[in-house]
């Protein structure tokens, strides 16, 4: 991680050493090109919603929902695949995952629709994650019957912590994004982890304040995650919070006195602090 902030600490907190959360920072996402196939997908599926209207019908239906799960499907390489196969071919692609998200989601209580050109959504009322698991498995399946193509999907669930409905199709998203990690054909629950890999991302682009919050939300989750307390002082260090940054430090050794970054990532805060002969001890250490 990176920030690109220029100021005259900037150098010092470049060198704190911090764990990786993911090998790779890409998204989930892809080069934005128009909708395909949706008059078909109206033929097929009369009543489908699209795009933020789908979005706002399924939150609507699931107000009073007391649980739920969401699931968020994409066709990998969707742009490339209609490259290859034309529009007709992608519009077939795209018919045929329909079908399938169609045939797992169709109880009438499950709302599902395409919020972008290659992404289904699906919300599943009743639905704790792990059986918003095997939905996926199985949507996973029956799309491999209709076609060799692969599916990223991510999963989440409604109740979880503090979190609002409208939050919970974010933490899909999250979710969706640390599936990409794992390459095409990945499923992720969202957890820990996939706020961790959004924390990351905000780093990368400057904005340290929201990597912050990130890695918060993530800390309430997972307390004891050595690596989440070591990014969070990383981010306080490189906002000049050098207090806060020391106490992350400091909190993410106690969880593991043998791991060597937090220790050296305390010694480059005292370096910045002024305190060389201190920060020495802790680079020897």
């Amino acid at each position: 991680m990176r920030h690109n902030r220029e100021s005259g600490n900037n150098r010092t907190t470049r060198e704190f050493l911090i764990a990786r959360s993911g090998t790779g920072s890409r998204d989930a996402g892809q080069t934005k090109r128009p909708a395909v196939g949706l008059k078909e997908l109206s033929r097929r599926f009369p009543g489908l919603s699209t795009g933020k209207a789908f979005v706002e019908a399924a939150m609507n239906r699931l107000e009073t929902a007391v649980q739920f799960g969401v699931l968020l499907i994409r066709i990998d390489r969707f742009n490339e695949k209609e490259d290859e196969l034309g529009p007709e071919g992608a519009i077939r692609l795209l018919l045929d995952t329909a079908r399938a998200v169609d045939r797992i989601c169709e109880p009438e209580t499950a709302v599902w629709g395409l919020i972008e050109r290659d992404l289904f959504g699906c919300f599943l009322p009743e639905m704790p994650d792990f059986l918003c698991l095997k939905a996926a498995d199985e949507i996973r399946a029956e799309s491999a019957h209709q076609r060799e193509n692969t599916l990223t999907i991510g999963i989440t669930e409604y109740p979880l912590f503090q979190f609002t409905r409208i939050q919970t199709l974010k933490n899909a998203r999250k979710a969706l994004n640390h599936a990409a990690f794992s390459g095409p054909g990945g499923t992720s629950v969202f957890g820990p982890e996939s706020l961790s890999l959004n924390a990351d991302r905000l780093y990368r682009q400057g904005d340290v304040e929201g990597a912050v919050s990130e890695y918060k939300t993530a800390l309430l989750l997972a307390p004891s995650n050595l690596n989440l307390h070591n990014s969070l002082g990383v981010c306080f260090a490189a906002l000049g919070a050098l207090q806060s940054a020391m106490e992350a430090f400091r909190t993410a050794s106690r969880i593991d006195p043998t791991e060597v970054m937090p220790v050296y990532n305390t010694g480059l805060v005292f370096r910045m602090m002024g305190r060389k002969e201190t920060a020495l001890s802790r680079f020897l250490e």
